[in-house]
């Protein structure tokens, strides 16, 4: 704003001379200003020092802050330490990725002489998986973790340890799958408000008793109802009871073009006495008339497209070897049965997020489960009190905002270390407490369920990979 002096009254300008309310005994108090004024008008001002406060922390959704980093994990090699930096030992299509990464991106090694309590930079330099400062800089752990490997190279135990504290993914494949994959990943096409806007829920039913009820109401319903409560999801569909078929999920798929898929049902673990057919199948979902949806059928149906399927059921990501549960079950029950025959598998990764990563078009990300889920762990066994909001926080909250799919999956795997140490306690109590012995063993019994099946929900892609939103 300009001000034109000659406009204004004259008491808006500078006065030559000032009165007061003063008395000096004779007469009011009055003087002149002195020549230059603005001396005291204006008085310099000491220079004040900014404080030396802590700079604004990093964003943890962004892995392409150094402060943040993502890096590629490798098996261990004899080779060049410039030669294991830049990751030139893997397959192009990872190289091209952590190019594709930038001055944010590092790779790091697995060596299982060590155990899964450090991973190494190229000089052999460990890096510890718990305490260290997180970034790319030497001796630090990025955040954003993806095992380039499958879980026989790569242990499941590892993706295990390292979902305690950071964001960790698998991308098992090779070849032509593979350099599909990274070449989605790097292209990143958002999707139309119509995809993102009509999610899939999926859920079997097969009746009270049955952990499918349970899975229905506790997860799909209510994740269901997040969706149809958002204005921009209103076209959310949800086939469930009779209406979750392998006919009704395809035709869904193909009409609707879901950007965001969640199912939940009970996983293919059979037969047991063909071990062909028993890894064709693993952990496919079964459907309500007790039919298994394969993969070819969800892909003649559908091009995924960037979307992310978050699958519950049994064995949906693979299979491990030992069993998390050897020992806890009776020897001549149906579950012992199916984690010894599923064990002899070896560890592996199952067909459908295999077939829908390394797809013509892609997923984005597929979230299941490595072994069986139990009921213990979906509803708290002492009050019916549902154990399944960090789900429903880490799909909706997470996922659909456009978080990095790792980064929302660790609302699930946060409770890792607190349930590890109430187990410890639990067994104090158990060991120590005589009168206490049978609370301290059941305690202990839900936290090693509850903390196995945490750990054992698992990220298949690139964990800083997020659901493509509309522009």
């Amino acid at each position: 704003m300009t001000v034109d002096h000659d406009t204004l009254p004259s008491a808006a300008i500078l006065p030559t001379a000032l009165a007061t309310n003063a008395w000096t005994g004779e007469r009011a108090a009055a003087g002149e200003l002195v020549t230059r004024p603005a001396g005291w008008i204006v008085p310099t001002m000491p220079r004040v020092t900014q404080l030396m406060r802590p700079p604004r922390p990093a964003d943890p959704t962004d892995p392409t802050d150094c402060r943040v980093g993502w890096a590629l994990v490798l098996p261990a090699r004899d080779n060049d330490a410039d030669d294991l930096a830049h990751a030139r030992d893997a397959e192009q299509p990872l190289q091209d990725l952590l190019a594709h990464r930038g001055p944010a991106a590092k790779v790091l090694r697995y060596r299982p002489d060590y155990g899964h309590i450090a991973l190494f930079e190229a000089d052999g330099t460990p890096v510890p998986t718990s305490g260290a400062a997180q970034g790319v800089a030497p001796g630090c752990l990025p955040r954003y973790l993806l095992l380039a490997a499958g879980p026989d190279v790569l242990p499941w135990a590892l993706q295990y340890t390292l979902a305690a504290v950071c964001a960790v993914g698998r991308l098992h494949l090779t070849g032509l799958p593979l350099g599909r994959y990274v070449e989605a990943l790097r292209r990143n096409s958002p999707v139309g408000p119509a995809r993102y806007g009509a999610p899939l829920v999926w859920a079997v039913d097969h009746g009270d008793g049955d952990i499918t009820a349970l899975m229905r109401t506790l997860i799909a319903q209510t994740i269901y109802d997040d969706f149809r409560a958002d204005s921009e999801m209103r076209a959310a569909t949800l086939l469930d009871g009779s209406r979750a078929t392998t006919d009704g999920l395809s035709l869904a798929l193909a009409t609707g073009d879901p950007a965001l898929v969640v199912t939940t049902s009970h996983g293919m673990t059979g037969p047991l006495t063909d071990a062909a057919m028993l890894r064709r199948d693993l952990g496919l979902p079964v459907d309500t008339l007790r039919s298994i949806v394969t993969a070819d059928e969800v892909l003649t149906a559908w091009a995924p497209n960037g979307a992310v399927w978050y699958s519950h059921a049994c064995c949906s990501a693979g299979s491990d070897s030992p069993s998390a549960y050897t020992g806890l079950l009776d020897p001549q029950s149906d579950v012992h049965a199916v984690l010894t025959a599923v064990a002899n598998l070896g560890p592996t990764v199952a067909p459908l997020p295999t077939a829908l990563l390394g797809a013509a078009e892609p997923v984005r990300a597929f979230i299941g489960h490595v072994e069986p889920t139990f009921d213990w762990t979906i509803e708290f066994p002492w009050t019916r009190t549902a154990l399944t909001a960090s789900i429903r926080t880490a799909l909706y909250h997470g996922i659909s905002r456009g978080e990095p799919v790792g980064y929302a999956m660790q609302q699930v795997w946060r409770d890792i270390g607190p349930l590890r140490q109430a187990h410890a306690d639990a067994v104090r109590l158990y060991e120590d407490e005589p009168d206490q012995a049978r609370r301290g063993l059941t305690a202990a019994l839900y936290c090693r369920l509850a903390a196995s099946d945490r750990a054992g929900t698992v990220v298949l892609g690139d964990p800083a990979a997020r659901l493509p939103l509309p522009n």
